[in-house]
């Protein structure tokens, strides 16, 4: 006798509810046993077994805890027959997986898989855990991981460390989950499958949050700008007599002759110098300056007079 589909996540233990009719088809069978070997289960198209639990008799109908091994399949098949007296109907129940890439639906959520704590003593970053089995060491980092029960239900945090085993994520859970408190996993841009691992949000945060500490008044920032500030202050209105002073006890050197119109001021200011204090020749067409030795020419300029007005022409460079 065939039963309702049912739909679960792929490789979750679940317990799932059914009804059983009594031989002649008319009513349900409200009191019937599991012999221990009356619960068949085949996942996919694998060998059948007889399921790891019993079902159990909930009053009206009964339930079955199907395992994480038995679920970790595209389609699952459980046949419920009475192994003994026939004192039901067989039964007939198909499930169908989604949230995996091997499972039978696995686009029909953004989860890819989902698991649950199996740590008593977890704490609020690490964990060991059941409920999907992924033997590829770190093979879902950077996977987003919420919790879906328990005191973190609605959290989510990145997966930064991962054996088949043990998941570590960052930045801390709010409180540490409890055992068997149930989480799901979706994968992201950054999920490992040969991709760089995502950065640590619990270090950005940190960094962040040191940001934010240091730029409050008085902290570590805030101080050293005010040093910055206060070292330029003092600076720039302290020294600007010693700056004044070390610019006019800058030492000369002799002109080599009169500089272009775009030299610097300091060649004017030596050719001044060297104009007001070395030897010139005068001749009656020529102007020539000296040298500080007295022993060359460093520049002439041409002189006339024609009685009426003298021409002293420009100092040659």
């Amino acid at each position: 006798m065939g039963g309702e589909p049912y739909l679960v996540g792929y490789g979750r233990a679940n317990t799932i509810h059914f009804d059983l009719v009594e031989v002649d088809g008319v009513d349900l069978r409200v009191d019937g046993a599991d012999g221990g070997s009356d619960c068949i289960v085949m996942t996919d198209e694998a060998a059948e077994g007889t399921a790891t639990n019993d079902f159990v008799d909930e009053g009206t109908g009964y339930s079955l805890v199907l395992t994480a091994a038995e679920m970790a399949g595209a389609r699952i098949t459980v046949y419920v027959v009475d192994s003994a007296t026939k004192a039901w109907l067989d039964k007939t129940i198909q499930i169908e997986t989604y949230g995996h890439p091997s499972s039978a639906h696995p686009f029909m959520t953004p989860y890819w898989t989902n698991g649950a704590v199996n740590d008593a003593s977890a704490s609020s970053t690490v964990w060991t855990f059941d409920g999907f089995t992924e033997a590829t060491a770190d093979h879902v980092i950077g996977s987003e991981l919420t919790f879906t029960s328990g005191a973190n239900a609605g959290q989510c945090r990145t997966v930064t460390d991962y054996t088949s085993t043990v998941i570590t994520c960052d930045p801390a859970f709010l409180a540490a989950p409890a055992d068997n408190d149930e989480f799901v996993l979706r994968a992201t841009a950054q999920t490992t499958l040969g991709i760089a691992q995502a950065p640590s949000i619990g270090a950005i945060l940190a960094d962040s949050n040191e940001l934010q500490v240091d730029w409050v008044n008085a902290g570590r920032l805030d101080a050293l700008l005010d040093s910055v500030v206060a070292g330029m202050a003092s600076a720039v209105f302290t020294d600007a007599a010693t700056l004044v002073n070390l610019m006019w006890d800058e030492a000369m050197v002799a002109s080599t002759g009169a500089p272009a119109i775009t030299g610097s001021m300091r060649l004017f200011m030596e050719w001044w110098a060297t104009l007001s204090r070395n030897e010139i020749h005068q001749t009656a067409t020529t102007t020539t300056v000296r040298n500080d030795a007295d022993d060359g020419d460093i520049s002439t300029s041409t002189v006339s007079d024609d009685a009426t007005t003298f021409i002293r022409q420009k100092f040659s460079t």
